[in-house]
């Protein structure tokens, strides 16, 4: 089995491109796990959202909290968002 280069050999660009490929290589593995239609499209709803909105969402409240918005969840996630990202992992 060939080793894995070390993390710093490893150019923007190539991880950029290696990035591009995880949506079809996603979905590809829910297809070949799960058989149900619905949960392949729920379960690619929950990965768009752990690495596209839960994000954008975190650094949004980050930048607020930093103009003194004190409206948000101090910790950054809510009981909701935890719980969706529970689900997310499993």
């Amino acid at each position: 089995m060939p080793t894995l280069p070390p993390p710093s050999t490893i150019g923007i660009s190539t991880f950029q491109e290696a990035l591009s490929l995880y949506p079809s290589l996603v979905e590809k593995v829910y297809r070949s796990k799960l058989k149900d239609s619905k949960k392949i499209a729920d379960a690619l709803l929950r990965d768009r959202w752990r690495f596209d909105e839960l994000p954008s969402s975190l650094k949004a409240h980050g930048e607020d909290h930093e103009n003194g918005n004190d409206d948000l969840n101090e910790g950054g996630l809510t009981k909701a968002a935890v719980e969706r990202l529970v689900q997310w992992k499993m």
